[in-house]
C-alpha cells in the first residue's frame, strides 16, 4: 500500500511539474554548408539564377523574439539556398503573421472596476521569406549589402 502511494505521489507530482514547463521553439541552426552564402537586398549581376529560395520559421509557444525568428527564417533559406550550391539570395519579399494581446495593468477600486493602463502587444507567429538564389563570383570589392 505505501508503495502505491509513494507511485502516485511521485506521478502527482511529475504531472504538477510538466506544468510548470516553459515550452519554447528551437531557433533554427545554420548548416555549415551555408554558412559563405550571402543575403542581398539588391538584385545581383553576373551571376547565375539557381531559382526560387525560401525560409520560414513558426514560433509556436511564443518564446522566440522577433531577431530570433528572423535569423531563424534567414538560416532556413540560406539552407535551402546551400542544396542548390548557391552564394547568393536575393530577398524578393519578408511576410511575417503577427497576433496582439491588450495587457491591463492597473488596480481594483472599491466599485471592482479596474482602473490603470492599457497596451497593445505585437507578437510574431511566424515570418516567410522568399528570395531568389544565385552563384555569383563575388570578389572582396563587393559593395552590396550582405548578412
Amino acid at each position: 500500500m505505501q508503495k502505491c502511494i509513494f507511485y502516485l505521489s511521485v506521478c502527482i507530482e511529475a504531472i504538477l511539474a510538466s506544468g510548470c514547463i516553459a515550452f519554447h521553439d528551437p531557433q533554427t541552426t545554420l548548416l555549415q554548408e551555408a554558412q559563405h552564402i550571402v543575403i542581398v537586398y539588391e538584385k545581383p549581376d553576373n551571376c547565375k539564377m539557381l531559382g526560387e529560395v525560401d525560409g520560414f520559421k513558426k514560433n509556436t509557444w511564443g518564446g522566440l523574439d522577433l531577431k530570433q525568428i528572423k535569423d531563424s527564417a534567414k538560416n532556413d533559406m540560406k539552407n535551402n539556398a546551400s542544396a542548390m550550391g548557391a552564394d547568393t539570395i536575393f530577398v524578393v519579399s519578408e511576410d511575417k503573421l503577427t497576433s496582439s494581446n491588450e495587457v491591463i495593468s492597473g488596480k481594483k477600486n472599491t466599485n471592482d472596476s479596474i482602473f490603470g493602463s492599457r497596451t497593445r502587444e505585437e507578437i510574431v507567429k511566424e515570418i516567410h521569406i522568399q528570395g531568389t538564389a544565385y552563384k555569383c563570383k563575388m570578389d572582396n570589392n563587393d559593395f552590396r549589402h550582405k548578412e
